[in-house]
């Protein structure tokens, strides 16, 4: 399998990218209720448009925890085509690891890693969204243990940070299933809706990975 670093040091093509599929296991299934495929995708291309149709169809339940631009700063939220474009640049150059999340054949959200750094950093951030009619089916957990082992296992990167706000409980009881390292609170940490949000910051290393992953330790009863 291709790593991420891979990408970066060889500028890969993006159709090896889009080819690019995590499939879980039988014992990861049992853990899921009503799933009986789950797998992930790395996205490239007309791929993205995909996933903000999903997005507007899911704009009322993601609304929340949606970032904004901030006032006066003379910025503006990209087009459609130039968010692909940009998209399929950074996976180009190894700082971004888009993944599509498939529930029996179906597209149902994303999880990526994007700010990715190399050097003597090697380290991301994860962003995650579900289709609201997935929601509480142990679906979210599961999609970012594959993703992390692929990322920390295979991709060459070190460390991963998830930064959540204090009230998106569904968002803390993922980490809770995963039992990620809270950092602390981060104060004014990002704009979303209309103001500066406080995030707690949750992270794992290539150290702190369990006997066998992530993916094997959701699979234990």
């Amino acid at each position: 399998m291709t790593s991420l670093r891979e990408w970066f040091d060889e500028r890969r093509t993006l159709r090896e990218w889009g080819s690019l599929e995590l499939v879980a296991p039988k014992p990861l299934l049992g853990t899921l209720r009503g799933v009986s495929d789950l797998r992930l995708r790395g996205m490239r291309g007309r791929d993205h448009e995909d996933m903000l149709r999903l997005r507007v169809a899911n704009q009322e339940w993601l609304t929340p925890w949606e970032a904004t631009m901030p006032p006066n700063t003379g910025q503006s939220l990209p087009t459609v085509s130039q968010f692909c474009r940009q998209s399929d640049q950074q996976v180009g150059r190894g700082l971004l690891a888009p993944f599509s999340i498939w529930v029996d054949g179906e597209l149902a959200g994303e999880v990526n890693a994007y700010a990715v750094s190399w050097q003597s950093l090697c380290s991301g951030m994860l962003g995650y969204w579900l289709r609201a009619e997935d929601a509480g089916r142990g679906i979210m957990p599961a999609s970012i243990a594959l993703a992390t082992d692929y990322l920390l296992g295979e991709s060459g990167l070190h460390r991963l940070e998830v930064n959540i706000m204090p009230h998106n409980d569904a968002s803390l009881r993922v980490m809770e299933k995963l039992g990620w390292r809270c950092e602390g609170r981060r104060a004014d940490y990002m704009y979303i809706q209309g103001k500066w949000q406080d995030h707690l910051s949750f992270a794992t290393t290539v150290e702190e990975l369990p006997a066998g992953g992530w993916t094997e330790f959701l699979s234990r009863p």
